[in-house]
């Protein structure tokens, strides 16, 4: 029996917490993102203001469409300045929504 790509095993509780780290700012990322969490999410990536930002999304168990969304708006808010690592199950929904060429994803 496989696992589920779109949903982990029961992970940590959802948390997203800013890092300053030299010139840059870390976005980091745990639990689902979903239509509950989003908007948290949100808040915290719009509240980036460094030169660089990263979107850890590597403690991200589960993610929905929302979540993608949050994503995606990211991208259009911060342009260059952005730059996403995805845990495994975010790597398959970007896949399957053919946001892995466009979104501008780091190696793990």
């Amino acid at each position: 029996m496989s696992a589920d790509p779109l949903r982990g095993a029961v992970g940590p509780p959802f948390g997203v917490r800013l890092v300053r780290e030299g010139g840059a700012e870390r976005v980091i990322v745990t639990g689902e993102v979903d239509l509950v969490t989003g908007p948290m999410l949100d808040e915290q990536v719009h509240g980036a203001s460094a030169e660089h930002v990263v979107l850890d999304l590597t403690g991200v168990t589960f993610i929905d469409s929302v979540g993608v969304r949050v994503v995606c708006d990211a991208f259009e808010l911060l342009g260059d300045r952005l730059a996403v690592v995805a845990s495994d199950c975010c790597m398959f929904l970007f896949e399957l929504a053919g946001l892995r060429d466009r979104l501008p994803l780091l190696e793990r």
